[in-house]
């Protein structure tokens, strides 16, 4: 029998004789590139938000927290604000209980988008809230959430979102940098599944300035004008 040689490596290439050489699947068994195709085949993306081609919206909150004003909201704001000085962070959340909990996600990417401000030096870290709040519908008034109080009666463990009330760890990290710019981040595709599985712990993001002593960075908030600049969460899951 002629054998195929491959030029790169110098194998010889033809039908193996035994051992534990390849073994042609069973007519009507996908190969491997053929499972493959019908696993990507198999898999969905739906974009979460209130930005233009979102696939499911009405599922987005969003608010300032501001050490400056400790009691006000700002729920209806059309920026998100970060800042180290007078301390501000972000908080978001996308309710993504659509996705029923017995799928599995592969991916999951977060776009946000600068307003006119944006970061001069440092970056932005991305935490995890580990309590409840609630959004708020002011927009430098009294209210909850603010930096104080998460929800009615109820305060921050820390202040402003901070230690015990956020993950010890920040889970992504962004250099937005450029105003009018939108950036992705790729999230920790375990936490969304955690997220996915068991929709009361997904409390959402605080977005926390770090090392931005000079100027702060607005986001685009999910009632900004600009809607195709409004926050999104991206999931790709097999259902």
């Amino acid at each position: 029998m002629c054998a195929l040689v491959c030029a790169a490596c110098g194998s010889e290439i033809g039908e193996p004789q035994g051992g534990d050489g390849f073994q042609r699947p069973p007519d009507g068994a996908p190969g491997g590139a053929d499972a493959a195709l019908d696993d990507a085949a198999a898999s969905l993306t739906l974009a979460f938000g209130e930005s233009d081609g979102a696939d499911v919206a009405g599922v987005t909150v969003d608010t300032t927290l501001d050490a400056a004003n400790p009691t006000f909201n700002y729920g209806a704001d059309l920026t998100a604000r970060v800042d180290a000085d007078p301390s501000r962070v972000a908080l978001l959340r996308f309710d993504i209980s659509s996705i029923a909990p017995g799928a599995t996600v592969t991916a999951a990417e977060l776009a946000l988008t600068t307003a006119a401000d944006a970061l001069e030096e440092g970056s932005v870290q991305i935490f995890e809230v580990t309590e409840n709040w609630a959004e708020g519908d002011a927009v430098g008034a009294a209210g909850p959430a603010n930096w104080t109080q998460r929800t009615t009666n109820n305060d921050w463990t820390t202040p402003g979102a901070g230690s015990g009330s956020r993950a010890p760890a920040a889970m992504s990290e962004l250099v937005p940098s450029t105003a009018a710019t939108r950036y992705p981040v790729a999230l920790p595709i375990e936490l969304v599944q955690r997220w996915v599985t068991d929709p009361s712990s997904n409390r959402g993001f605080v977005l926390v300035p770090i090392n931005a002593a000079t100027h702060g960075v607005d986001f685009e908030s999910s009632e900004s004008a600009a809607t195709a600049s409004r926050p999104s969460l991206s999931i790709t899951f097999v259902p």
